[in-house]
């Protein structure tokens, strides 16, 4: 199993707010830009403008990096579900 690099990043750009049940997040991506390398600690749903007002539920764990590969600006708010 491949090594996972220490540390990882945030799981976006900007927390917007936390509580004790939630993190909401926003994420802003430049054409070609993209996150860190960050690891999902929360199960979370997102919202993007790649179908606007379409969400995504997404299970905690998995380590990824949010990529930009389009010709505009990216936008996505994600909301982290705390146990």
């Amino acid at each position: 199993m491949a090594q996972i690099p220490e540390p990882l990043g945030d799981v976006a750009t900007k927390l917007l707010f936390e509580n004790e049940r939630v993190k909401i997040w926003e994420m802003r991506l430049a054409p070609g830009e993209q996150g860190p390398l960050h690891q999902q600690p929360y199960d979370r749903y997102l919202e993007a403008d790649v179908v606007p007002g379409q969400y995504f539920y997404i299970p905690r764990g998995g380590v990824e990096v949010a990529r930009n590969v389009g010709k505009q600006a990216y936008y996505e708010l994600l909301i982290e579900l705390k146990d």
